[in-house]
């Protein structure tokens, strides 16, 4: 994995192999971000775990073979989860589907746009309502 950073952006550029949401909490330590957004995401991944809400739960569905991402966003914050993603992908029957990124390994490569807001603060805070960690702004 590689990356490069413009002024509030950074261009991440992941090999095969790479575990995709390590990768970007990675970028996100070596970076220092406390506050972002993954805006966008392609490129192919493997080995996939995503979810669905089902009530306060996910449904968690793994597909091992490789699909490619047509999209991929999400939230940076400082603190545990660190990273809240979701991610669609289509296979051979191009056929889209999507979740909650729970583990992805990238296949072939990826390419992912992070923007980081240094002058704001995001953590996660537990909402009783809705029994997730949920982002709070200071």
């Amino acid at each position: 994995m590689k990356y490069a950073i413009d002024g509030e952006f950074i261009i991440v550029k992941m090999e095969a192999e790479d575990d995709l949401l390590a990768s970007i909490e990675k970028v996100a330590k070596e970076t220092e971000i406390k506050a972002g957004f993954v805006m966008s995401g392609i490129g192919g991944v493997k080995n996939l775990e995503i979810g669905s809400l089902k009530g306060k739960t996910h449904v968690r569905e793994r597909i091992d073979e490789v699909q490619e991402i047509v999209s991929l966003s999400g939230s940076i914050s400082e603190d545990d989860p660190v990273l809240h993603i979701h991610i669609s992908v289509a296979g051979i029957s191009h056929h889209a589907f999507g979740g909650h990124l729970f583990m992805g390994t990238v296949y072939p490569f990826a390419e992912i746009v992070i923007k980081k807001f240094p002058n704001i603060k995001m953590k996660r805070k537990l909402n009783e309502n809705s029994s997730f960690k949920e982002l709070e702004f200071s």
